[in-house]
């Protein structure tokens, strides 16, 4: 395997680091790497074409949309594994229990006073939930999820320079008042996110901001590659209002969140950063030590 070969792998997976997802926590693969490996455990290892095992962790930074912030509070895990398809294009080869991306929903501080308005509602149900913020009444949890094709340019991500990483996503709220499928953003009009390692450009009122490809630690004879403090982020993304927000009684919230939030909102007013380590491994040596 080149050397270039690794090092274009390292750049996948910093870019794939922050892609979010609605799944929970990692399950137990059925295959059990050991020492310096065993943080490959969902790699797809059985899959003859699989020549690299890649695995990361977002645990800081966060999403503002509008008026609305929602904080990593809950690590974002990644695992799969890479294959140098035509032309040294990067294939992602999904992790072994099909779960490649995991993360548990995030709460957004405020609770449910922070998407409706708090005067709508009657007095005893203010107090209790300024009491008893953190009930399944009170809180409202948020999730990305990813509603297309990303696209990488892991030569951007190794330079800190242009686009890294693009998704589009959505973001899932929850709480029993806006109901089950209240969404922030579409399939049809996605959050679409440009991440980068460099230095934004974003229409005012943003400014620019930083990211980090991160410091690399090369060991066992190059079969593993750790990266810390990669810093992804994207401050020039537009948000589309909410649609599907309703609880009790099919109650209708869109226009009231849309109102409270600020939605929607455009090009420099919203911001996403996403910071974590990442791992990498040769997958012969990453079956060897099973």
């Amino acid at each position: 395997m080149t050397k270039q070969f690794k090092l274009g792998c390292l750049a996948a997976v910093a870019a794939v680091l922050a892609l979010p997802t609605t799944a929970g926590a990692l399950k137990p693969a059925p295959h059990s790497p050991t020492g310096d490996y065993s943080v490959f455990n969902d790699c797809p290892t059985e899959t003859s074409t699989v020549e690299l095992c890649m695995a990361g962790v977002t645990t800081t930074g966060g999403v503002q949309v509008g008026k609305l912030s929602v904080p990593i509070t809950s690590p974002w895990y990644l695992q799969g594994g890479l294959h140098e398809g035509s032309g040294g294009r990067l294939e992602f080869i999904p992790a072994a229990d099909g779960q490649s991306l995991a993360m548990a929903p995030d709460e957004i501080p405020g609770g449910i006073f922070s998407v409706v308005n708090e005067r709508r509602y009657p007095r005893f149900l203010r107090d209790f939930c300024k009491a008893f913020p953190k009930t399944a009444t009170c809180k409202v949890t948020a999730v990305a999820e990813v509603v297309g094709e990303p696209h990488l340019n892991s030569t951007n991500l190794i330079f800190e320079e242009g686009v890294a990483f693009e998704i589009p996503l959505r973001v899932h709220l929850k709480n029993p008042f806006v109901g089950d499928r209240c969404y922030v953003g579409t399939a049809q009009e996605p959050i679409v996110v440009a991440l980068t390692t460099g230095t934004t450009t974003p229409p005012p009122p943003n400014t620019a901001i930083k990211g980090s490809a991160g410091a690399l630690e090369i060991t066992d004879e190059g079969n593993k590659i750790t990266l810390t403090g990669t810093s992804l982020v994207d401050n020039s993304f537009a948000v589309p209002g909410v649609t599907g927000c309703g609880g009790p009684q099919s109650l209708n919230v869109d226009r009231e969140i849309d109102r409270v939030v600020g939605l929607p909102s455009p090009a420099g007013s919203n911001s996403a950063e996403l910071g974590g380590s990442l791992y990498l491994g040769v997958a012969a040596s990453v079956r060897a030590s099973e």
